[in-house]
């Protein structure tokens, strides 16, 4: 298994140090960017023997992508723009998560935000076939969204668009969040493409064996004979003290379970 993490440009070096796989950086980032300061971005990444290959945070904090009074032409545009941007950026996958901007607005139908959602994501799917990407919709927390909590919310969804670009993560300080059984795993066979990994209590950055569920995870991404990636995906003021031996961790518990 190939172990990445979720980190900034600015922390890139000390993730080629520490021995990482590839780094998943956030999109949001970039969203504001000209041109020519995005331009001095790639050119980082490329210089850097640390591929991105794969990026989250797609979208700004603050935006709305569901709702009576979203502009489905905005939201098209920025998911276009930002697309070319995760092309140059080389990532193969990018991550629907942006629990704030997909939650239901107080007040409206959670059947037609779901249909709403379900259309983005669609198209997210359709612009990800045309740059040779998989997007990959990650179920949030309850306290993050109320919009696709669950790997079995998140499968059925996926299951449902049958979009060949469109797959499914599990991030196991989601499941441990919501207090959801890590066996729910197996409901995304087949379609389960990336995965994400935190201390539940708190999202610190794994650093014990016995100190989570971690095993039961990795069994249960075994028993799905699970081929994608996995990124630590922690408290980023942790990373310094943290990454490291989370990195060592990791490799050793996907050893054990021959992934």
């Amino acid at each position: 298994m190939r172990i990445g993490i979720c980190t900034g440009i600015e922390n890139l070096d000390s993730a080629v140090a520490m021995g990482y796989d590839y780094v998943e950086l956030p999109m949001n980032a970039f969203s504001t960017l000209d041109k020519e300061e995005f331009n001095n971005v790639v050119g980082v990444i490329k210089r850097c023997p640390l591929r991105c290959e794969a990026l989250n945070m797609f979208f700004p904090f603050g935006m709305k992508i569901v709702g009576a009074t979203v502009d489905a032409g905005e939201t098209r545009e920025y998911i276009i723009r930002m697309m070319g941007r995760a092309k140059a950026l080389g990532a193969a996958i990018v991550v629907i998560g942006s629990g704030g901007a997909r939650s239901v607005p107080s007040g409206e139908d959670p059947s037609r935000i779901l249909s709403q959602f379900s259309d983005i994501v669609r198209f997210m799917g359709d612009e990800a076939e045309r740059a040779n990407m998989t997007m990959v919709l990650e179920p949030l927390n309850k306290k993050e969204t109320n919009m696709v909590n669950s790997i079995s919310e998140g499968a059925e969804l996926v299951r449902a668009l049958g979009h060949p670009r469109v797959a499914l993560l599990a991030d196991f300080y989601h499941m441990r969040m919501n207090c959801e059984s890590l066996d729910r795993i197996s409901e995304g066979g087949g379609i389960l493409k990336h995965a994400h990994i935190a201390n539940g209590d708190g999202r610190a950055y794994p650093s014990e064996r016995a100190e989570d569920k971690y095993d039961e995870f990795f069994s249960n991404l075994k028993l799905i004979n699970y081929g994608g990636m996995l990124s630590v995906e922690a408290d980023p003021k942790g990373f310094a003290s943290g990454a490291s031996k989370s990195l060592a961790l990791m490799r050793k518990i996907a050893l054990d379970h021959g992934l």
